[in-house]
């Protein structure tokens, strides 16, 4: 384990309520240790027989999913980027392989596979800002258009996959002065659209940088290959490693 990882478990800790002891019994086991034991468990996806407190890191990360404190660990980090309005920021979607296990596991027809949709939205630092958890068959326009909904802040130039082309959700972006940056498909319809449809090698080096965030993201073996069968878990796994990709990236910003 590196330095940034102790010092991100280390920070978590910080935020984490303590766990009270019994009135009977032995002391309760660290939060330090059910943490590091959770990072080991979601960095290798080895199981849950091979890490240590088992039982106890289980239900305290449902306890701790439940109380929605890792979702305010990561809106914690990226409180005060979020205060202003960014100036460029990237979105896309990926797919996290898993098990037929739930509602949330769907057949993809995009990644021909049985998965979990993630979407997420970073800033040209690496810094991810926002994020969502889907079906894999959710299609990738619908699940935008409700992040959209719930932002207070656009960001002034919007980097998409063709995936998102729609002419109306581009207007009423520009209506709110958000400029959206997207390469166009080729098609009859699309050969003339003006200034505002041009993007640039410049702009798909920016748009092709998101492909860092996801394979930073699948770094961590539990995202590659979901092993997990709650709802809730699987949650709280993700918001935990985009945690530490957001942690990573304020450090070096």
């Amino acid at each position: 384990m590196n330095n940034t990882e102790k010092a991100f478990i280390c920070h978590l800790c910080k935020f984490l309520p303590d766990r009270k002891p019994g009135k009977r019994g032995p002391k309760p086991i660290s939060k330090k240790a059910l943490i590091t034991e959770l990072f080991k468990l979601f960095k290798t996806n080895c199981g849950w027989r091979n890490i240590r407190y088992s039982t106890t890191c289980r239900n305290y990360i449902k306890e701790m999913q439940r109380r929605s404190k890792f979702k305010s660990f990561f809106n914690f980090l990226t409180k005060e980027l979020k205060k202003y309005r960014q100036k460029k920021t990237t979105t896309d979607s990926s797919d996290i392989e898993s098990y037929r296990t739930n509602g949330l596991v769907k057949y993809s027809g995009k990644y021909h596979n049985y998965c979990i949709k993630m979407t997420v939205e970073f800033t040209p630092e690496y810094i991810p800002l926002d994020y969502s958890i889907d079906k894999g068959t959710e299609p990738d326009s619908y699940i935008l258009d409700e992040m959209l909904e719930n932002k207070d802040k656009l960001p002034y130039e919007m980097y998409l996959d063709m995936g998102y082309e729609r002419y109306s959700r581009r207007r009423d972006l520009k209506r709110r002065n958000c400029q959206v940056r997207m390469e166009m498909k080729n098609c009859d319809k699309n050969r003339k659209r003006g200034p505002r449809f041009i993007f640039t090698e410049e702009h798909k080096k920016q748009r092709g940088d998101i492909e860092k965030i996801f394979a930073w993201l699948k770094s961590f073996m539990a995202i590659r290959f979901n092993r997990l069968r709650l709802r809730s878990l699987i949650r709280a796994m993700f918001v935990f490693c985009l945690s530490f990709i957001a942690f990573r990236g304020l450090l070096k910003f």
